[in-house]
């Protein structure tokens, strides 16, 4: 988990397939409209980057799921990692109104 403007988020998991990366995230903040019934609230903007072998992708905005827990992040559909990358850092940059980073290190060796 990362904190940051009294937030955290947590990278549940990513998935590196040989045409796609997938990334999974979760929070626990349930950030809505005011007075707004929160399944039926306009989601909030949560944006983010992944950096491989310090080149840095654009991953856009997450797919958003209000859950009894808070709200599940998926981005996904994104461009598949080289076979033979060393360094992948996941950033989360923007949630709602709050700048990040929320910043994971995944290991890929």
């Amino acid at each position: 988990p990362q904190t940051a403007n009294g937030i955290t988020i947590t990278l549940e998991r990513v998935e590196l397939l040989a045409k796609e990366a997938k990334f999974y995230a979760s929070t626990t903040t349930r950030l809505t409209e005011e007075g707004i019934d929160p399944l039926l609230a306009k989601l909030v903007p949560i944006l983010a980057q992944y950096t491989v072998d310090g080149s840095a992708k654009d991953a856009g905005y997450a797919a958003e799921r209000l859950s009894d827990r808070g709200t599940e992040l998926i981005w996904d559909d994104l461009d598949p990692l080289p076979s033979d990358a060393r360094e992948l850092t996941f950033t989360i940059t923007r949630f709602g109104d709050w700048q990040g980073p929320w910043e994971f290190h995944i290991p890929l060796q």
